[in-house]
């Protein structure tokens, strides 16, 4: 039997957007069993012909005894995050250490997202993992089900919508949020379900606007497809089924070629802090409206067609295949 444990202590806004539709189609098509008190796994499916997916987006590793559980224990690692210690060893945080300790268990699958994260793991980790499967990325990175619009906003707001959140984390989009410039906007976002990044409050502002920056992550742009790539990734989708224009650091050209096969200037453009003036003023410019609204079109189309709900399913399918092997 398959049985997927989500911890108590998951945050709600990651449930929803990373495991939710994925948890729904693995219990009713596939017949997973969905826990979230361990106490039962270990009273009723503690056997070793059974497979214990435990799915927790924060790496809050659950405690030492779930190691001791005679189920094929299958840890998700869909994100690449570290918990940083200011002058001192980040290997010695908590959470590095517990995901680490994980990670070197012979016993234990990695169900991990696209290549990349597997390379990140082992390049600057130097951590070499052992049994791993390698997540489609559909199914690593937020196709949920949501309200998009999958079509061009014909008469959008003639500005660039500088996604939130407006953090240390995200830098540029602080610098472009600054600026005194009539084109750029920004907007409020919480936590609350109405208004949050998840919402569809959230992705109807971007369905108002003729351009949206997804930004960047951390001070020195150190990104190369690591760390804090899954919410990149999401707003690549949300921006790109809403029918906006993504514009977004040239640091990030690695991932929409890689993953995407996305163009720069056919399917998105690039912004610089030495050429934001620019390229400001030719995106909101009505004279190159043909342009930006046929790339708004391409990467709709692309995303719609390549990575929509059919293929999320047999991504899934996929999954479940390399699951039932182990």
């Amino acid at each position: 039997m398959n049985i997927i444990y989500v911890p108590k202590n998951h945050s709600d806004m990651y449930f929803d957007i990373i495991w939710k539709p994925l948890i729904n189609i693995l219990t009713s098509k596939y017949k997973f069993l969905l826990i979230d008190n361990i106490e039962e796994i270990r009273n009723k499916y503690n056997n070793s012909k059974n497979k214990l997916i435990i799915l927790n987006q924060m790496a809050l590793v659950p405690t030492r005894e779930i190691f001791d559980l005679n189920c094929k224990l299958i840890f998700h690692q869909g994100d690449i995050y570290k918990q940083h210690v200011p002058n001192g060893d980040s290997r010695k945080h908590p959470e590095n250490r517990r995901r680490n300790a994980i990670f070197t268990q012979d016993k234990i699958t990695i169900l991990i997202g696209p290549v990349y994260i597997k390379n990140f793991i082992e390049n600057e980790w130097n951590i070499k993992l052992k049994n791993y499967i390698e997540t489609p990325i559909e199914v690593s990175y937020c196709f949920y089900k949501k309200d998009y619009k999958l079509t061009l906003n014909k008469k959008p707001i003639n500005k660039i919508l500088i996604l939130p959140s407006y953090n240390s984390h995200y830098p540029s989009r602080i610098f472009y949020k600054n600026l005194n410039n009539k084109f750029i906007d920004s907007i409020n976002i919480t936590d609350n379900s109405s208004n949050s990044v998840s919402s569809q409050y959230f992705l109807d502002q971007i369905y108002n606007y003729k351009c949206c920056y997804i930004g960047c992550i951390f001070p020195k742009l150190e990104y190369k497809l690591n760390e804090g790539a899954a919410l990149i990734l999401r707003k690549i989708y949300e921006v790109a089924l809403q029918g906006s224009l993504i514009l977004c650091d040239p640091i990030i050209i690695e991932i929409m070629k890689k993953l995407f096969n996305f163009e720069e200037n056919k399917h998105y453009m690039t912004i610089t802090k030495d050429n934001y003036q620019q390229k400001i003023n030719y995106i909101c410019s009505d004279n190159n409206d043909i342009h930006i609204n046929n790339m708004r079109k391409l990467a709709l189309e692309h995303i719609k067609n390549n990575f929509m709900e059919d293929k999320w399913e047999k991504s899934v399918e996929y999954l479940v295949q390399r699951i039932n092997k182990l």
